[in-house]
C-alpha cells in the first residue's frame, strides 16, 4: 500500500543486445558494459556474469561499511 510518504529511492534498467553467443553488451544510465564466458583458454572481452555479480555484492559490502563508520 503507498502513501504520501513512500517514494522511490532506486531505480534500475539495463538493456540486453544480443551480440556474440558467449557476449553480453549492457547498457545503464550511458555506461555501456560487456560480459563474456571466455572459452578455449581465450581471455574473453570483459568479465564473466559471476565476476560481476561478486563485483556487485563487494561494491555493496564496502558501502554498508562506509555507512556504518
Amino acid at each position: 500500500m503507498e502513501t504520501d510518504r513512500d517514494r522511490v529511492v532506486a531505480s534500475a534498467r539495463a538493456v540486453l543486445s544480443a551480440s556474440e553467443r558467449r557476449r553480453t553488451d549492457m547498457t545503464t544510465r550511458g555506461f555501456t558494459f560487456v560480459a563474456d564466458e571466455p572459452h578455449n583458454g581465450a581471455l574473453g572481452e570483459g568479465p564473466t556474469p559471476t565476476e560481476y555479480l561478486l563485483m556487485a555484492l563487494a561494491s555493496c559490502s564496502d558501502a554498508a561499511a562506509v555507512r556504518r563508520l
